[in-house]
């Protein structure tokens, strides 16, 4: 729990840089994001267990927190305030057996499935 409360502050970090380019960047480097062509709105904190993020556009002060994966392809755009939790209870022993599949994936504009 310790090492989630230290990345934490450090996608809180992150969030508050004052570009884009340095957001993605310290995401791919920290994390190992594989995020490509995309804009990374101002105070949006990505925390999850892996995420690739392609030609798309995020805007300011989202929230993407838990073990999941998180997959965001060509051509989409999330709007500002939006908040994506997974709980980290997910992850508890007592619920290993139930297999959660914690995958958030955001189509390209054009092939929403919801």
């Amino acid at each position: 729990m310790h090492n989630r409360h230290i990345k934490l502050i450090v996608a809180l970090l992150i969030g508050i840089m004052p570009t884009s380019k340095l957001r993605v960047f310290l995401y791919r480097t920290l994390f190992g994001y594989k995020i490509s062509r995309s804009h990374i709105g101002w105070a949006t904190i990505l925390l999850v267990d892996d995420a690739e993020i392609v030609e798309c556009s995020i805007g300011r002060k989202n929230k993407f927190i838990g073990p999941m994966r998180l997959r965001i392809k060509e051509g989409s755009h999330i709007g500002t305030k939006n908040s994506f939790n997974c709980g980290w209870w997910t992850k508890e022993e007592q619920f290993k057996s139930a297999n959660y599949d914690s995958l958030v994936k955001i189509p390209a504009s054009d092939q929403a499935e919801f």
